[in-house]
């Protein structure tokens, strides 16, 4: 009997040895100064280096953790067939790296391709290994699934594609726990003054400038650092803003036409063509924020949501955390805070810009952005203190704002019993009328601009609506001349008049 105990133990004493694999089997290979592993890459070929530092690695931050448990996919099955590229060997990927360039194909000073940071598809198993699970939202959240840009936002706009749409394959942008966390060499292209370039393409062309796209690249390589295995802790990660820079960074491209509504009759206005969101310089140019860490706003980047963006309700960036104010017009209640606050984008030498719109979501007053012909509300960082008197006359206040961002205002403070919406005055009109309507009771209100034909031209207001009477300033000058129909909903109440545009 004892003899059969001792056989069944002979048998499973390999698969005991093996199940725990030991940080020295594992450096009995990387400890070789020389061990790499040269990749094709579009562009050439890449070499990766596979040495660890057995002393540097037991001083880190997880010194004291057994290699597998963070490289999952190393079994006793594959431990020393991984790197030979046979059928046990890891799965590698592009990823924990961050880098916007105009191509993939982009050289280092010295020609050599730039180095990807290249790492196993483990690295974004901190949170699924148990050692972080607070951080499990990062597997479902932007900034782990922002390769999902390359298509969702491409759509047909009067016959055009329009939209975000990557030149490059999804790989571009895939981040894991490691883009952030593990210590990085960041380096800039090239040197130069990188704000008098944004400035000067803007206002002379991008003609003028052809290398102010490869000027403002910037690149992450954490290669050079397996050797030590440092990780960046969150409290160095929100001292600083260098990691967010190299990703939240772009350049300027001249204005140019955006659709502001996909529906017929396709109005367009001056905006802004960003061709990568350039928050970082836009922080920069910010008299108020420049020395701020990305944190002090963005709290919780681990769980950002995907989709549609609404900072409106999504963000955890509320500027009410900060600031109370107490001398801010109560007629403002759909306007965001930042469409007063930023400095203008839309403003361009030579052509008439604008600088906030209203969401067609949800009826609030933003900034307008275009990318790639697209009309877009997404919140700038180049936040100023405004002068009442000239930004808003340039933002929301002036003749001629084709985009209907002229805010309601509230004129009188009685609650009115009833809902109503009066005839427009003047009426016929060329291009300007004014609408004066009454709200009972704050609650959701639509107010919609319809052809003659019954099809809507735009929305006037979509969203929650404080009680009041209040007067919007309807600017026509984009649409041609006819009848047309204004159509509020409030609750039970729904009311039509008709407008009349001579020009």
């Amino acid at each position: 009997m004892l003899k059969k105990y001792y056989y069944v133990f002979f048998l499973l004493m390999p698969q005991m040895l093996f199940a725990q694999i030991s940080n020295s089997q594992c450096f009995a290979c990387h400890s070789n100064t020389t061990l790499q592993k040269t990749i094709e890459v579009s562009g050439g070929t890449e070499v990766i280096p596979l040495y660890v530092n057995e002393s540097k690695f037991n001083l880190s931050k997880h010194g004291s953790l057994s290699c597998i448990q963070c490289h999952i996919d190393i079994t006793s099955a594959n431990l020393y067939t991984h790197a030979s590229g046979g059928a046990n060997s890891l799965i590698k990927t592009y990823g924990g790296w961050a880098r916007f360039s105009k191509s993939d194909t982009t050289l280092n000073a010295d020609g050599s391709p730039r180095t990807r940071n290249y790492t196993t598809a483990a690295s974004i198993g901190c949170a699924s290994t148990g050692c972080h699970a607070s951080k499990s939202n990062f597997t479902t959240s932007r900034h782990h699934t922002i390769w999902r840009l390359k298509q969702s936002h491409t759509k047909t706009v009067n016959g055009e594609t329009v939209g975000e749409n990557y030149d490059k394959t999804c790989s571009r942008c895939h981040t894991n726990c490691s883009t952030c966390h593990f210590k990085t060499n960041i380096t800039q292209k090239y040197q130069g003054d990188l704000l008098a370039i944004w400035d000067s393409v803007q206002t002379l062309g991008e003609s003028q400038f052809p290398n102010a796209g490869p000027m403002s690249e910037w690149s992450m390589d954490w290669t050079k650092n397996i050797e030590s295995h440092e990780f960046i802790t969150a409290s160095e990660l929100n001292s600083s803003t260098d990691i967010c820079r190299s990703c939240h960074v772009g350049y300027y491209r001249p204005s140019t036409y955006g659709y502001l509504s996909e529906e017929s009759p396709y109005p367009t206005a001056y905006g802004t063509s960003i061709k990568r969101h350039p928050q970082y310089y836009e922080l920069m140019k910010s008299p108020k924020h420049s020395t701020m860490p990305c944190t002090s706003c963005h709290s919780d980047v681990h769980s950002y949501p995907d989709g549609d963006f609404d900072w409106q309700t999504l963000g955890d960036a509320q500027c009410s955390d900060c600031h109370n104010p107490t001398n801010h017009y109560t007629q403002h209640t759909t306007v965001d805070c930042i469409s007063c606050h930023a400095t203008g984008f839309a403003k361009s030498f030579g052509q008439q810009g604008h600088d906030v719109w209203r969401w067609p979501n949800n009826g609030r007053v933003r900034p307008l952005a275009v990318k790639y012909k697209e009309a877009l509300s997404w919140y700038p960082h180049s936040i100023e203190k405004p002068d009442p008197v000239t930004s808003c006359a340039n933002k929301c206040h002036y003749e001629g704002n084709l985009i209907g961002a002229i805010t309601d205002v509230k004129i009188e403070n009685t609650i009115p019993k009833n809902y109503d919406l009066l005839q427009n005055y003047p009426n016929p009109f060329n291009p300007s009328t004014t609408l004066t309507y009454m709200i009972a009771k704050s609650g959701n209100v639509t107010i919609g601009l319809y052809d003659a034909l019954g099809k809507k031209v735009k929305s006037l207001f979509d969203g929650n609506h404080n009680a009041g009477k209040f007067q919007l300033n309807f600017n026509g000058a984009y649409l041609t001349s006819g009848v047309y129909f204004v159509k509020m909903n409030a609750g039970q109440f729904t009311k039509t008049i008709k407008m009349i545009l001579l020009k």
